[in-house]
């Protein structure tokens, strides 16, 4: 005679059926996560031979170069203070980069911050109201991140210029890519070059690249983080080529955001390794590479566990 099982028992093959899916989906997750950054983190330091193409100083002789502007963004999302990462990124801007004008496109802003004031004359600010600029976007409610991204997209296209995010340093002049022949630089992502980082954008007026690029947010999924701003660049690159110039990962991107890597740019160096790198900033004029322009600090993954300011 069949007998029901007590409930329980019944409750607890539940909750034990429960952990193991969670443990194993867990595992599942954290093997394809450690294989993304063993990619990312594979490469041979070697260009490619379009890549150093780009890389040239190709003059483009029927075409005005990519205006000298440099544009920055903050003060979007409740975020009024210009921290010292910030300062250093548009300091070495101004430094390197001696741009005609450089604009920091602000929502909100302490103009009282000791490091704005020390800015202040240098830049030129340009609000934004982004509820009256992004009314869809904003009723269905995307991350500021994502606004960002796509207001960095339309300025660009509106004016042209250097976009750089708040947390990159230049390192170098960028003079020699702005007569490229074509009309849209980014630089690869990851030594697997699986991506083309929005952080750093180069780009004339009314590119038809960032149209395309600007036109693709009409379907766009919040839960696809990095698609439109990473993946989707260069998938566009491969169908369009010649509407623009990738560049090597360590121009822009090298070292990449994977915990190695972060761990590796905040550890503390021995004698020797300081050493070491004070060669390598000598001979290449204070960068870690021979075409090193610019350093991410990948501030979203390095403020976690190594910034204090």
């Amino acid at each position: 005679m069949y007998q029901p099982l007590p409930k329980s028992v019944i409750v607890g093959t539940a909750v034990v059926s429960v952990l193991l899916f969670l443990f194993f989906f867990r595992s599942t997750v954290e093997i394809h996560f450690n294989n993304s950054e063993s990619l990312t983190e594979s490469y041979d330091f070697h260009e490619t031979s379009e890549e150093a193409q780009c890389f040239k100083n190709t003059h483009a002789l029927s075409k005005s170069p990519i205006p000298k502007v440099v544009h920055f963004l903050w003060g979007f999302g409740n975020h009024p203070e210009i921290t010292f990462m910030n300062y250093l990124a548009i300091r070495s801007a101004l430094i390197s980069l001696k741009p005609d004008t450089l604009k920091l496109h602000y929502e909100e802003l302490n103009r009282d911050n000791i490091w704005f004031r020390r800015l202040q004359d240098s830049i030129t600010l340009v609000h934004h109201n982004m509820t009256a600029e992004y009314p869809k976007q904003t009723k269905e409610h995307w991350q500021v991140s994502h606004l960002a991204d796509a207001l960095r997209l339309d300025i660009l296209h509106r004016e042209g210029g250097i976009y750089l995010d708040a947390d990159v340093i230049a390192l170098k002049s960028f003079d020699t890519l702005l007569h490229n022949q074509r009309d849209v630089i980014l630089g690869s992502e990851g030594g697997d070059r699986h991506g083309l980082c929005n952080a750093i954008i180069l780009a004339r007026p009314n590119a038809a690249f960032l149209g395309q690029w600007i036109d693709s947010y009409s379907d766009f999924v919040p839960s696809e983080w990095n698609y439109h701003s990473v993946l989707l660049p260069k998938e566009m690159s491969l169908d369009h080529p010649s509407e623009i110039c990738t560049l090597a990962p360590t121009v822009f991107f090298w070292p990449t955001w994977t915990h190695k890597h972060i761990r590796y740019m905040h550890e503390e160096l021995s004698e020797e390794k300081v050493l070491e790198v004070e060669d390598l900033l000598d001979a290449y004029g204070g960068a870690l590479y021979s075409n090193q322009l610019a350093y991410h600090a990948w501030s979203q993954v390095a403020r976690k566990e190594y910034w204090t300011v």
